[in-house]
């Protein structure tokens, strides 16, 4: 039986919600004092919520935030952030692309016009602050039906980690001894990272990061050619996920999660998915109280996956 998905609401606010749609109906967070978070990192959420929700409102907010200026296509994280102040990422890119291209797939139009137009015009320069990789292009041309493009984009994902990351994650993993990732229900504040010897700090930006693993997943559940690559792939990046990131590990093909860890989850402060539940974790990583009613983004994305995954 599938685990029931939470509600979504345009206009929830504290303390029914966490994560709440803006009047640009970009996601970002809001306690129950009403600080406002997240609005530089709100295309991820926007991808988010439309994958679990398909609030397609979110896609097109999203999409209005590439622009032309001067002739060139440029991207902009928040519409209350400056582009010329918070210049966008790899990641941005990427979680812009995300949205468009789930889109496209969900309402057959191979591909959405302005997600041709961001990755043709952006070319090899994001911003003044980002470039893309190798893989990064050759995952964009993927997304838009270049098989030759996806196939070298799992080669050079393959070798790279097998190579580079993965040897270097373990290397790090063993000197630095963060210890292994526990439920939530397990954790307790642990010294975070910030307070950890310098060699620890330094070692945590050395291996591949806990964020970066989510995205590199989320571009693979919008890519579905070469099977017995893509789970080449996701083997190996299943060796650099902490033991308890159930969602990271759905969407790098393990079966067997334990239905109760996921139906149990409770929704936290600090992005569960994207960190971590040991003494590498960097934030404030703390179980929300009270729990939100609409817009639960980590307890619902562990359960679509869950249902999409595992069932």
């Amino acid at each position: 039986m599938e685990l029931k998905l939470g509600k979504y609401s345009s206009s929830a606010k504290p303390p029914e919600a966490f994560w709440i749609s803006d009047e640009y109906n970009m996601m970002i967070t809001m306690d129950i004092n009403g600080n406002i978070a997240g609005r530089g990192d709100s295309h991820e959420a926007n991808f988010e919520v439309y994958l679990i929700y398909d609030q397609k409102r979110h896609v097109i907010a999203s999409a209005n935030l590439w622009f032309k200026r001067n002739g060139k296509i440029i991207g902009q994280r928040h519409p209350d952030l400056p582009f010329e102040d918070y210049p966008m990422s790899r990641d941005h890119l990427t979680t812009s692309l995300l949205s468009l291209s789930l889109y496209s797939e969900r309402l057959e139009l191979h591909p959405f016009h302005p997600m041709m137009d961001i990755i043709k015009e952006t070319g090899l320069i994001i911003s003044p602050m980002a470039r893309k990789t190798l893989s990064l292009n050759l995952w964009t041309k993927a997304i838009i039906g270049n098989k030759k493009a996806e196939w070298f984009f799992y080669l050079l994902e393959i070798l790279t980690i097998l190579f580079i990351y993965l040897p270097v994650y373990k290397l790090g993993m063993f000197i630095a001894n963060y210890g292994e990732e526990v439920d939530q229900e397990d954790y307790v504040k642990h010294p975070i990272l910030q307070e950890l010897p310098k060699y620890k700090q330094v070692i945590n930006k050395i291996i591949y990061p806990s964020y970066s693993m989510l995205i590199s997943g989320y571009q693979l559940y919008v890519l579905d050619n070469f099977p017995l690559m893509r789970r080449i792939l996701k083997k190996l990046r299943l060796q650099m996920i902490g033991k308890t990131n159930y969602v990271q590990q759905m969407l790098f093909g393990k079966k067997g999660i334990p239905r109760e860890k996921i139906e149990n989850f409770k929704a936290m402060q600090g992005g569960r998915w994207s960190g971590y539940l040991n003494s590498r974790n960097d934030r404030d990583m703390k179980i929300l109280d009270p729990q939100p009613i609409f817009n639960n983004i980590d307890v619902d994305l562990a359960r679509f996956l869950y249902n999409k995954t595992q069932l």
